[in-house]
């Protein structure tokens, strides 16, 4: 075995690695990231990588983290606040990563993606076996729903939501159709018991999406693909925590959207809190005259606090409960504008597009369907406020992203032989 075979064989665990760790452990994920990055720069092959230009994905990329890098030389604490910039490293180094992708071959993708599935159900196992023990002390049932689900782990459950979804895009290309549908059905229960309103929403028009793809190839899947759609509306009909948390959501609540006193008893549900979050963006760009610069990483969560006192949220600031103090914007594009102005914001969406714009032009839905994802993600949670978020983004679109060049590339082959 050749020193690069080494290398290449190397990385790709290391890939494996990486995307196994997603749920467990952020810490000995950043790790192996480091380690991944470190082989990369040993098996040296990345200096023929810059003989083309990087695209648009890996510019923008680039462009996002050090924008955000440079604008902390603008804070009254730079260290401080690049510690907060490190958390979104991986758009640095990824994107310089898949520059060697070519090095791996596709089996090495459907490795990452089997043993992925593997450690997401290993990780719900282990989550509904510290509930059932939680029940059987307790006797509360709640321990099953949203974030108390993976608490034990300390994890988000909108992230692991996330990581269902993601997992299902990415394995079902690598295993047979039937088995495909039953990972589907188990995914499934697992999204329900997490409860998030938007991953739920995508999931449905994922569904609705292979429910066309199948159309003609046997009644046997179109009914696997039905049972989520008949429980998903039983379940919208009787009483449960997910019903609850879509009745949550009131239309009358919108009116404090625009108000300069709301009070500290009035409760904002995920919409209104998210729109009212809108709105405090702009007035701190304005105030602060930071369109063009933002206030920095450092002064943006201080900013938003300060706009929940002024229109008197419920923010008691006590070491048990600080209220609506602590919440950031729950939108990546105003958490973007608001720390590093315009050229921050502009280099965000340009990530999108570039990838977008690869997956058009390759015809990957994977990889559309993963962009697709991340946007509408963005625009409910400040995603890439998280290493979670950023990690599972970029490792994702990699591996989507670079899966499609390989099936492009053997498909173009095919036709040139024949």
């Amino acid at each position: 075995m050749t020193r690069l075979q080494i290398h290449t064989r190397i990385d790709e665990w290391l890939l494996i690695a990486v995307m196994v760790t997603l749920p467990w452990s952020l810490r000995i994920n950043a790790f192996l990231l480091g380690l991944w990055f470190l082989n990369w720069l040993i098996e040296g092959q990345w200096r023929n990588k810059f003989s083309n230009p990087p695209g648009l994905f890996r510019m923008a990329s680039w462009a996002f983290f050090l924008l955000l890098a440079l604008r902390c030389l603008g804070e009254a604490d730079p260290a401080l606040a690049f510690k907060v910039t490190e958390r979104k490293a991986a758009f640095l180094l990824i994107p310089l990563l898949s520059m060697g992708s070519r090095n791996r071959k596709e089996s090495a993708n459907k490795n990452a993606a089997l043993y992925f599935n593997l450690s997401m159900i290993l990780f719900f196992t282990y989550c509904l076996s510290e509930a059932i023990s939680e029940l059987w002390i307790s006797g509360d049932s709640s321990v099953f729903f949203y974030h108390r689900l993976v608490a034990p782990l300390d994890q988000h459950a909108v992230y692991i939501s996330a990581l269902c979804l993601l997992n299902l895009i990415t394995v079902r290309r690598y295993v047979p159709g039937k088995v495909w549908l039953f990972l589907h059905l188990i995914f499934f229960v697992f999204l329900l018991l997490l409860s998030s309103k938007l991953m739920m929403a995508l999931y449905g028009l994922y569904t609705l999406y292979q429910l066309l793809a199948y159309m003609g190839k046997g009644s046997l899947r179109r009914v696997y693909l039905w049972i989520p759609v008949a429980v998903t509306l039983l379940v919208l009909t009787i009483p449960n925590p997910l019903r609850t948390r879509y009745l949550d959501i009131s239309p009358e609540r919108l009116q404090y959207i625009t108000q300069e006193h709301i009070g500290q008893e009035v409760y904002l549900d995920g919409l209104s809190l998210r729109l009212l979050q809108l709105r405090f963006a702009a007035e701190i760009l304005n105030d602060e005259q930071a369109w063009l610069y933002g206030v920095g990483q450092l002064n943006t969560q201080q900013l938003l606090d300060e706009s929940y006192r002024s229109v008197d949220l419920y923010t008691p600031d006590s070491p048990e409960d600080n209220g609506y103090l602590g919440y950031n914007f729950h939108n990546q594009f105003a958490e973007s504008i608001v720390q590093g102005g315009i050229p921050v914001f502009l280099a965000l969406c340009l990530v999108f597009a570039g990838l977008m714009r690869k997956a058009v032009k390759d015809k990957n839905r994977d990889l559309l369907f993963t962009s697709l994802l991340f946007v509408l993600f963005c625009l409910t949670e400040s995603v890439f406020e998280r290493q979670l978020g950023v990690v599972s983004f970029l490792v994702f679109s990699y591996v989507n992203r670079q899966s499609g060049d390989i099936i492009q590339y053997v498909n173009q082959t095919k036709e040139t032989s024949s």
